[in-house]
């Protein structure tokens, strides 16, 4: 029998080829394999806003929509806002295993594994969602759209024990409204175009305060911490919000609206 050299190796040669054009084929689908093995443990997306009852895990974090921003759970338990590598905001939280939890009651906290709260936003409210905007900040609004919390905007509302001295002022988010404690006392709320909508009448006592009381009454005192005027409600552990409609509300923990001007 007469054995062809040549032809067997064009036949070889073609199978050579086919055979490497199958594996090149199969990397292809498949991406390199170093470049599969180092996206294991790769820190995940979870979009870019969350609902209630979801949370942020060690290692996971929400990517702003047009890419710039990433809210990060870090897995030493700090919560942070990143612009590319420069962190902007951070929860100053620790605690490998940390978690960041939007709650059904609408307060967003900073759990240690053993549940412990190591931060929170102090909102209330069913139905809430957080959302990382394209300018980097992280709002949270209520199921009807008002903007219960923000990270860039602390300046809109006053937690208990805090108080607005003569010259501070609350702004709403949309920066249409400003209640401003002025030098001679009076307590006065103003839209944009500067036109007074609501004032405690406590003018004529320079150097008077507001203050939100621990039990959650909101109150003008004088120097001496005489009250002037008060808001007559108690909601211990409650807030104070300058919503983005002009109206300026306390609520309990819980969200509801204990008291409104």
């Amino acid at each position: 029998m007469s054995f062809n050299l040549s032809k067997a190796i064009v036949v070889t040669s073609v199978m050579a080829l086919a055979m490497l054009s199958a594996a090149q084929t199969a990397q292809a689908v498949a991406g390199p394999l170093e470049k599969a093995s180092s996206a294991v443990g790769a820190p995940i997306s979870l979009g870019s806003s969350i609902e209630a009852g979801q949370k942020l895990d060690a290692d996971e974090y929400l990517q702003s929509p047009n890419r710039r921003f990433r809210l990060y759970m870090q897995k030493d338990g700090n919560l942070v806002v990143r612009d590319g590598e420069q962190a902007v905001w951070e929860s100053r939280t620790s605690g490998a295993g940390a978690f960041a939890y939007l709650q059904k009651d609408g307060n967003f906290v900073v759990r240690s594994t053993s549940g412990k709260a190591l931060w929170t936003s102090k909102t209330g409210g069913a139905g809430v969602r957080l959302t990382l905007r394209d300018d980097g900040d992280v709002v949270i609004r209520s199921s009807s759209g008002e903007a219960l919390w923000s990270w860039k905007s602390s300046s809109w509302r006053l937690v208990t024990d805090e108080s607005l001295k003569a010259g501070d002022y609350l702004r709403s988010l949309n920066r249409k409204y400003l209640l401003h404690m002025q030098a001679d006392g009076n307590l006065v709320l103003l839209n944009e175009a500067k036109r007074v909508l609501w004032h405690t009448k406590t003018g004529g006592n320079p150097g008077a305060f507001a203050y939100l009381q621990k039990d959650g009454n909101f109150v003008v005192r004088s120097t001496s911490g005489k009250a002037l005027w008060s808001s007559g409600k108690s909601a211990p552990g409650g807030t104070l919000y300058l919503q983005e409609d002009g109206n300026l509300v306390i609520r309990a923990i819980g969200g509801a609206a204990v008291w409104s001007r």
